[in-house]
């Protein structure tokens, strides 16, 4: 049985740019799937597997992912969690090659914490291992309309982002965004904000110096990219089928379809309710028709909405 790596690195800096404006009230790591954060969903999986040691990154409001770090270390004996704090901006390579020391010298599993997916990662360690001398092996899904990753013969990565068709290529796939890398890449990087894929494309060797792979997901596997609002509502909509998950909270009112309350969320009698999520210390008053909404603030009286982010007061 083929060991699995045993270093993780959990890409958690970024600013979530593209969620905002809840991305300004939480790192998008410690986002609630159905009640529980992102980052807590990829430390039970890391545990299970046999990784030793696990590395956060942390820059956009970092404060917040060393706490919560804090309070579930004891959560998870066996499995050694460090933050490396950035003060910086330096991207998923920069954040690599800043963690390097903490990694150690042997393969590291490298994903992005707000990948959602229930493909068992012991199998992308396995064909990494299996893979010979091939510097990186990169969990991949069909999705035609988000394909960057050129692939050729025996799933052999080509290159990455190129617009037209690479000489060899017989499929292009979707960066699952989950990845094998060796430990000599990783210190290989720059010292400075850098993209990962970027760095790899820019190092593919075609005499075989630096090669890498593709592993392709099965069609039946789930995953999904928490890159927005959109996305990361769907995420829970799919994974709640029209269940109540809301233990902890204040819920008066009859609520319809799925409900993702937090603890400290507050659904007042006579608001209407209907598939939402809602972040703690959420309010809906009485009054208030929600449908299809993140809850992250205050829904007054009286307020009719549908398919969008409440935020503020």
């Amino acid at each position: 049985m083929t060991s699995f790596p045993a270093s993780a690195m959990l890409l958690s800096a970024g600013q979530g740019i593209r969620l905002r404006p809840l991305s300004l009230l939480r790192p998008k790591c410690l986002f609630p799937v159905l009640n529980r954060p992102m980052l807590r969903l990829w430390l039970e999986r890391l545990a299970g597997t046999g990784a030793r040691r696990v590395v956060i990154n942390a820059f956009h409001l970092a404060p917040m992912i060393e706490g919560y770090v804090e309070g579930v270390r004891g959560c998870f004996p066996g499995l050694e969690i460090l933050v490396s704090r950035e003060t910086a901006v330096l991207g998923t390579g920069g954040g690599l090659r800043h963690a390097a020391d903490l990694l150690g010298d042997g393969p590291v599993l490298v994903a992005n914490s707000d990948i959602y997916s229930d493909f068992p990662l012991e199998g992308l360690a396995s064909a990494h291992a299996a893979g010979g001398r091939v510097t990186a092996t990169l969990a991949a899904v069909d999705r035609p309309e988000r394909a960057t990753v050129h692939v050729g013969g025996g799933g052999r990565i080509l290159s990455f982002r190129e617009r037209a068709p690479v000489p060899g290529e017989t499929s292009r796939l979707c960066g699952a965004g989950f990845m094998v890398l060796e430990a000599a890449f990783i210190r290989g990087l720059p010292a400075a904000q850098c993209d990962v894929i970027a760095e790899l494309r820019a190092s593919l060797d075609p005499g075989g110096g630096v090669s890498a792979r593709v592993h392709p997901l099965p069609p039946e596997s789930f995953w999904c990219d928490m890159g927005t609002p959109g996305d990361y509502f769907s995420l829970n909509h799919l994974l709640a089928r029209g269940g109540r998950f809301a233990e902890g909270a204040r819920v008066e009112a009859e609520t319809e379809g799925f409900l993702a309350a937090e603890p400290g969320a507050w659904i007042r009698a006579g608001a209407r309710v209907r598939d939402s999520v809602l972040w703690s210390g959420a309010v809906v008053e009485a009054g208030a028709t929600l449908s299809g909404m993140i809850v992250a603030g205050r829904a007054r009286q009286g307020a009719r909405m549908s398919g969008g982010v409440i935020t503020g007061d």
